[in-house]
Parts: C-alpha cells; sequence; structure tokens
C-alpha cells in the first residue's frame, strides 16, 4: 500500500492509523536503507509489517529496492507499507519518453506492485464537519479549520514549528515583527498591519543594544524572516495582497500563534511602541473602537483620548459622550445622549449607563436608570449599588421588600467577613413557607463560614443537596467534589469554594485563570475576573493586582486603587483612578497623555 499526497497533509499519521487498527499484532521493521529490506526479502519472517515512509528514499537507481524484492516480502506474508509526495511519485511513474534513458524503470516495475491511495491536500465537507466537533475539545483545530491559506493538517504540523520560530528566533527583529503582530491581534486588531505601522512598533521589543546595532535594512531581514513559510503550509506572518500582483498591503500573524498569545502573553502588556504606532497608523473606525476598549480595559488612558478624539471627529456619538464625561460635562453627555436616542440609536441610553459607571459616576448612573420606564432597570440599580459597595442603599432597598437587593446585601456582608448580619437577613425567607430558594442556599453558606458544621449536617441529612455539598467542601473532600462535578451531580464553582475554604490560596488563584479563560458563568453574584481582583487584594499580591491589569481585567483596576489605599498610599491611589496605568506597568501622571515612545530604528 503506497500513500500519496503532499507536505503534512496526514500521510504517515494515516499510514500508521491504518497499520495499527489492521494488523496491531504484527512486527513492524524501518529499514534504514535498501540494503537491509534485501536482508529482510532473503530470510523473510511472516505478519511483518514493513514500513517505508518517504519511499523516494528507497528508490536509487541501480541500489535501490526492486520489485523482485518486494514480491518475495508479500509472498512471505509480510505488508509492504509507504508514503510519497506527489511530484516523486509522477516522476516514477511517467513512460520514458523514446531514446532517452529510463532512469526510473525499476522504480516504476515496483510502484505498479502498490496500491495506491491519494491523500487529498484539503479535508472533505465531511472530515471538516467531523474536524469542527472536536474543535470544542482542542482549540488548535478550530483554528486550523479556520485557516483559509492551508489545509487542516497542513496547519496542525506546521504549528509546533511555528512556535519554535517565534519564540527560538534567531533574528532578534524579526522575533519582535512577529510579535508586534501577534499583540496587535490579541489587541483586537484583525486587519493587515502595514510595513510602516510595524516598524514604528518594533523598537519597544527589543533592548537598546538591539535598536542601537540595527542595519539599515533591518525590517527587510526581519520580514523575510517572519514570512518564511514551514513545512510548506504556514508561515509566522501571512502576507496580505493590495489587489496588485506582487502588492503587499500589510501582514496578519498566524492564528496557531495568536492561540499561544492568548495565553502564554495574556498579562503581558504591549510596549508603548506598539500602542503608539497602532493609534497612529490604522484608519478603520470600527478597529479603532476595538482598540480603544482594550486600552480601557487596561486603564492605559493615554491612549483611550486620542482614539476617543479620532472618533469623535468621525462623528462618532459615544466617543463623543466619552470625552464629555471624562471632561465632567455630565449635562453635555447626557444631552448627547438624548440627542442620539432621538435620532433612532436603541442603546444610546444603555451606552450612557455603561459609559458614567465606566468613568465612576455611579449616582449619576443610577439617575439615568431611574428614568427609563423598564423591568429590568430595578435589577441594574441593584447590581450597581452592590458593586460599587453602596450597602446602606441596598438595606433601605431590602428593608423596603427588594428580594434581589436583599440578596446582594447578604453576599456583600458575608464577603466583607459579616456573616452573622448576613444570616439575620435571609433566614427568615429561607425559613418561609414555602421557602425562598436563594434564601435558603444563602442560610447554609452562611453557616458554612460561621463553622457550624453541625447544623450544616442536619439541613443536609434533610435533603438539602447544596448543604451536603458546602460540608464536603469545608471538611476538604476535593476528590469527592471532583467526582460529583464531572458526573453532572455538582455545579463547577463547589471546587473553588473548597479550595478558598482550605486557603489555598495559589489552587483558587489558577482555577479562577481557568474560569475567565473558558468563559465559565458561575451563576453568582461576582464574576469569576471580579472574583480573581478581589482574591489578589485580599491576599496584597500587588504585582499579580497589575498583570491582571494588564490582561485587560478592568476589576483589578478597582481593587489596585483599593489596595494602595489600604497601605497609606492615597495620593497614587487617586493618580491611578485619574490617569490609569503607562504600558510599562507604572501610575501614570497628568503628563503621560500627550507622550511619545521615541526609540527609533534606522528608516
Amino acid at each position: 500500500m503506497l500513500l500519496v499526497g503532499g507536505s503534512s497533509v496526514g500521510k504517515t499519521r494515516t499510514l500508521y492509523e491504518a497499520v495499527r487498527n489492521t494488523v496491531p499484532e504484527w512486527w513492524l521493521v524501518h529499514p534504514a536503507d535498501s540494503e537491509e529490506i534485501r536482508a529482510l526479502a532473503a530470510a523473510p519472517t511472516a505478519r511483518t509489517v514493513v514500513w517505508l515512509d518517504e519511499m523516494q528514499r528507497y528508490l536509487a537507481r541501480d541500489t535501490g529496492l526492486t520489485a523482485g524484492t518486494a514480491r518475495a516480502l508479500l509472498q512471505a506474508g509480510a505488508v509492504v507499507v509507504g508514503t510519497m509526495w506527489p511530484d516523486e511519485y509522477a516522476t516514477r511513474i511517467a513512460p520514458c519518453r523514446p531514446g532517452d534513458d529510463d532512469y526510473h524503470a525499476s522504480g516504476r516495475e515496483l510502484l505498479d506492485l502498490a496500491h495506491v491511495i491519494d491523500v487529498a491536500p484539503a479535508f472533505s465537507g465531511a472530515e471538516r464537519r467531523r474536524a469542527q466537533e472536536l474543535a470544542d475539545i482542542d482549540g488548535r483545530i478550530g483554528e486550523a479549520l479556520d485557516n483559509t491559506d492551508a489545509g487542516v493538517t497542513q496547519v496542525l504540523a506546521a504549528g509546533p514549528e511555528l512556535l519554535r520560530w517565534w519564540e527560538q528566533a534567531a533574528n532578534p527583529y524579526g522575533q519582535a515583527v512577529i510579535s508586534a503582530a501577534v499583540d496587535a491581534r490579541r489587541l483586537g486588531v484583525g486587519a493587515p498591519l502595514t510595513r510602516e505601522l510595524l516598524a514604528d512598533a518594533v523598537p519597544g521589543y527589543l533592548t537598546s543594544a538591539q535598536r542601537a546595532t540595527a542595519a539599515n535594512d533591518w525590517l527587510d531581514h526581519a520580514l523575510d524572516y517572519a514570512t518564511t513559510v514551514l513545512r510548506g503550509a504556514a508561515s509566522a506572518l501571512r502576507p496580505v495582497d493590495d489587489g496588485t500582483m506582487g502588492g503587499i498591503s500589510g501582514y496578519i500573524a498566524a492564528d496557531y500563534l495568536l492561540h499561544r498569545g492568548r495565553r502564554t502573553r495574556r498579562t503581558l502588556c504591549p510596549p508603548a511602541s506598539a500602542w503608539q504606532a497602532l493609534v497612529d497608523h490604522i484608519d478603520d473606525h470600527d478597529v479603532l473602537a476595538q482598540l480603544e476598549a482594550n486600552a480601557d480595559g487596561r486603564m492605559l488612558y493615554r491612549y483611550t483620548r486620542p482614539i476617543l478624539q479620532r472618533l469623535a471627529d468621525a462623528g462618532n456619538r459615544g466617543a463623543e459622550i466619552q470625552i464629555r464625561i471624562d471632561r465632567g460635562d455630565l449635562e453635555g453627555a447626557i444631552a448627547e445622549a438624548r440627542e442620539w436616542d432621538l435620532e433612532g440609536e436603541p442603546d444610546a441610553s444603555d451606552f450612557l449607563i455603561w459609559a458614567l459607571k465606566n468613568r465612576g459616576y455611579i449616582d449619576a448612573a443610577a439617575s439615568e436608570l431611574r428614568t427609563r420606564n423598564h423591568w429590568g432597570s430595578r435589577f441594574e440599580i441593584v447590581a450597581l449599588l452592590s458593586n460599587n459597595d453602596r450597602l446602606d442603599e441596598l438595606k433601605e432597598l431590602a428593608e423596603a421588600g427588594d428580594e434581589y437587593a436583599a440578596r446582594r446585601l447578604a453576599f456583600q456582608l458575608a464577603r466583607r467577613g459579616r456573616p452573622e448580619e448576613a444570616l439575620a437577613l435571609v433566614r427568615p425567607q429561607a425559613d418561609a413557607t414555602p421557602p425562598n430558594a436563594w434564601a435558603a442556599a444563602w442560610v447554609v453558606e452562611c453557616l458554612a463560614l460561621l463553622d457550624r458544621l453541625d447544623e450544616l449536617q442536619r439541613r443536609a441529612d434533610a435533603g438539602d443537596e447544596y448543604a451536603e455539598l458546602r460540608l464536603l467542601a469545608r471538611r476538604g473532600h476535593l476528590d469527592e467534589l471532583r467526582v460529583r462535578v464531572a458526573a453532572g451531580e455538582a455545579y463547577e464553582g463547589i471546587i473553588l469554594t473548597a479550595l478558598l475554604d482550605l486557603g489555598h490560596v495559589d489552587d483558587a488563584l489558577a482555577e479562577l485563570q481557568r474560569h475567565i479563560e473558558e468563559n465559565y458563568d458561575n451563576g453568582g453574584d461576582i464574576d469569576p475576573a471580579e472574583q480573581l481582583a478581589e482574591l489578589l487584594a485580599t491576599h496584597g499580591l500587588l504585582d499579580e493586582l497589575k498583570d491582571e491589569l494588564c490582561a485587560g481585567n478592568r476589576c483589578a483596576g478597582k481593587w489596585l486603587a483599593n489596595l494602595l489605599t489600604d497601605h497609606g498610599q492615597v495620593e497614587q491611589a487617586n493618580q491611578l483612578r485619574r490617569f490609569g496605568l503607562n504600558p510599562d506597568r507604572t501610575i501614570a501622571g497628568p503628563d503621560s497623555r500627550d507622550t511619545r515612545f521615541r526609540a527609533t530604528l534606522p528608516a
């Protein structure tokens, strides 16, 4: 049997799976050369697979494998299998022209014995559908399916080599270009990056010595390195045409590298040179808006402000609202939103409320919510008060009969080490007839926090499933909880609860990171990003909070400022709230908004 197909289409793996599934108990021999094959044929062994991957290596004119040797092996009960590239196969089976030396006569005779199977360079529709089912389990398959420049197997085969080409690069300028392109995609810039943008972005990725010793043609060599095609399938950067023959509009980082970058560079903030290059060179308003959102999530206000101004100058009403809020002109922002709404924008009010909350104008956001005739506004007001520590106002709403306010108040009291107060708040509703389900759950939580395990046991014995799980968590029965979660008998968040009960902070942080990466919805009163930031702050992990902020976890900014305040660094905390961070993780000041990264390389 001979499998014929191009580079990295899966010939070898397909052949391996076929052999393993068909004759799993047979011997397998992988000869080093044709001489070893002849020796095997002279004393053949039945039930043997002769493995000839890249068969052309065994087909030298005078000393290569012959049809006679292959027949001897087959007659002895052996199986001969091999792979070849299409051009190698076509060269050897093509008829010799009259008068020419028939160089491949022996090889042609041998190949005539083979049962040839062509391995297509691309998946069939059915194969793609089966691969898509596996993409949810292995993200690399999904990335390979999305790649339009090469087949699925080619991308998967080239992936590890792409990573080495980037992370172990011999060319520091090529590595810097790739890093800049990957970071741009991490920040939501999917459009091709121009040569000029990359030239301006790269300096911050290099050392002072590398910048000082760069040759005049450093960018040419860097792009040559970054666009080198590996395994005939993929390159770190993919050139995008400009509509003309040989014209390049820009470059896009490979999907495989983006997947890697999102994990390994999650907490690495791109350097100032990269941010400034993106701000200066990108013209697409949708891309700019995405870039602004990513800068805002990292509190990099020195970049959000010029982007917002560019968008506002182009007529973007949302950007104009944000600029007015940044200037403290709340009346102007509200008037702008009202006008936008009258023009037919259905989300104008929602955007205004989001912008007010995002900039810390909680009272103004709550006031705007109260003006809306919408059933969900009450829940939004309660969540707003809860998320911003307005416990007195929450208490007023709870005492007026607002169950959602009572729930959020219980949560806030419990997280602040006041479980007795939370228990007193929720127990009447939990003991009512019929009992309130959320209140009953909070009774269990408070009992666990108060270490009243006997009462928890009584509730568990009475059939309270959450009480049973909470007891297991409190007693540190992690293995049993994991078994129940795997069987679908317990919610996944109970593992995190158990880790926190046990004081396993590092494990709890890792669990929260996983929840964030997998977009896990815990269905509770706090999302994983907020919970992670709070846990870091609770344990005084300042650098880790900055890591989270650099990863775009805006919640970390609030907790970072709170931690600085708790440590007596009030001025720094206020400076952070007002001016944000710099890309180098230092707290920005009033002069940072107009600074530029001035390190340059030869043009």
